[in-house]
């Protein structure tokens, strides 16, 4: 047989050689596009070694992986994660992944005491850090600054120095303690340096003094009881006088007024000051008038009474027949004759007095 042999097709069994490519029981195995294990084990495979081309086994893929993981291991491992603090990347501090990193503090116990509550993380503004943060307004318990007899305590008894309390809510406790560099106090609640008070105390040799020119007036000295500082009280003296000229006195003890010049009175022909007090000397003057009036008002009653009396009288008239006739004053009395009036005439008749009546007498011819 020739030594290359040239068919179409082999078939051997379900085995099948063509054109094709290599058919197994009804599937390709082999082409000239290559080999599809159609989802076949492919068993007995040698190791490919380390040429690039050659087909690998089982073996071979898990070296090929232990080794890569144990490369990326060892990688990551060697970057690990550096640790930046203020003190700048010349400072920082590398650490290899599961090595360990110790952050401390100066505190020696941190079960008891302590707090996180003025304390924060958060993202810096690059976005490639944390920044450790602490409250604008932090609050403790108590603050310690330093040691000994310069040791000063801050918590809610107040602000201790040396063992003694200085301030707490009751007020400032200088400790028998000098207060220097205080200010110029310029409010009423301000407190005043040595300057301020030496000025006081030298100005007091020049402060005003309140005395009595005269009896007065009074003054008493005495302390305020709203300031606790000196109070003087003015006042008038129980006997007042005033005006030099023509003095007034008031007599607050006797509770009387001397030295009045309006003395006199004329009750004739009265010259009045309105507003002005009356001196008992014009009352008296007065008074006197009254009571002269008095006395003659009483005797003009009298007389009048009597007037009238006598007036309530009447006249009364009586004729040759004895009989009397009363008119009272204001009334009419007729005096008639028989005679005709118009043959009468003067000088016959005449009326004339005597033995205390009026006799009606004819002339004798």
């Amino acid at each position: 047989m020739a030594k290359d042999v040239k068919v179409d097709s082999v078939t051997a069994g379900n085995t099948v050689i063509n054109n094709n490519g290599l058919t197994v029981g009804g599937k390709t195995y082999v082409t000239n596009n290559g080999i599809n294990a159609n989802n076949q084990t492919i068993t007995n495979v040698a190791s490919g070694g380390n040429t690039t081309t050659n087909a690998a086994n089982i073996g071979d893929v898990q070296t090929a992986v232990n080794n890569a993981v144990t490369n990326v291991t060892n990688t990551l491992t060697a970057k690990g994660l550096d640790f930046e603090g203020n003190d700048g990347a010349a400072n920082k501090v590398h650490r290899d992944l599961g090595t360990k990193l110790t952050v401390k503090g100066g505190l020696a116990n941190v079960t008891t005491g302590v707090s996180g509550k003025n304390l924060g993380v958060k993202k810096n503004a690059a976005g490639d850090g944390l920044d450790l943060v602490m409250s604008e307004k932090p609050e403790f318990t108590e603050v310690t600054a330093g040691a000994g007899t310069g040791k000063v305590v801050i918590n809610d008894n107040g602000v201790h120095v040396g063992g003694k309390t200085y301030i707490n809510n009751s007020g400032i406790n200088a400790n028998n303690q000098k207060i220097t560099n205080v200010a110029t106090g310029t409010a009423g609640t301000d407190a005043v340096n040595v300057d301020q008070l030496n000025a006081a105390i030298g100005g007091t040799a020049k402060a005003t003094t309140v005395k009595a020119k005269d009896a007065n007036v009074t003054v008493t000295k005495g302390t305020s009881a709203e300031t606790g500082g000196r109070e003087y009280t003015v006042g008038l003296g129980n006997v007042v006088t005033v005006g030099q000229t023509h003095p007034v006195t008031v007599n607050g003890d006797a509770g009387t007024v001397n030295g009045l010049t309006n003395t006199t009175w004329d009750i004739d022909n009265p010259q009045p000051v309105s507003g002005q007090a009356a001196t008992e000397d014009q009352l008296k003057t007065v008074s006197d008038g009254v009571k002269t009036n008095k006395t003659n008002i009483t005797k003009n009653a009298n007389d009048i009474t009597n007037i009238n009396t006598t007036i309530g009288k009447g006249l009364n008239f009586k004729g040759d027949d004895a009989t009397v006739i009363n008119k009272k004053l204001g009334q009419q009395l007729d005096i008639k004759g028989g005679a005709d009036a118009s043959k009468l005439s003067d000088n016959n008749i005449g009326v004339v007095s005597g033995n205390g009546a009026l006799n009606i007498k004819l002339a004798k011819m």
